[in-house]
């Protein structure tokens, strides 16, 4: 069973060591197994959803949406100039499409209390959110 959230989070980052194998950083999801990978990447490392944080165990999937960038691309009101994103510490210079990453994330916020959370990171408003906890 899955329940669907819309639960604003704290989010630290960091580098991930338990990551599926398989799993390509902005593709679909793992290819095969659970083994994982020999390269570590940058994601959530915990979350903070009802006052309690989770430690992030494993990623078990992570995607990009792109959003309806084609309806923000030729708003009215928009100067030529591109609007300017902060992405990691860099500067990403971009039209505010509404892009936005998932992370599915098998984690627990004691021993034992395991569960698999989606996470979600919108990169216009940099805001984190809990989207979905599956049973």
């Amino acid at each position: 069973m899955t329940r669907l959230h819309a639960d604003d989070i704290e989010v630290e980052r960091g580098v991930l060591t338990h990551v599926v194998a398989g799993l390509d950083p902005v593709g679909p999801g793992p290819a095969d197994g659970d083994a994982t990978v020999g390269s570590p990447a940058e994601g959530p490392i915990r979350f903070r959803w009802n006052h309690r944080w989770y430690a992030v165990r494993t990623v078990l999937e992570h995607w990009v949406e792109a959003g309806k960038w084609w309806q923000r691309a030729g708003r009215a009101g928009q100067s030529g100039a591109a609007a300017c994103l902060r992405r990691d510490g860099g500067v990403v210079l971009g039209i505010d499409d509404g892009e936005r990453e998932v992370w599915r994330v098998e984690a627990g916020w004691r021993s034992g209390s395991m569960g698999v959370y989606d996470l979600r990171f919108e990169w216009g408003t940099g805001r984190w959110s809990l989207i979905r906890v599956h049973d």
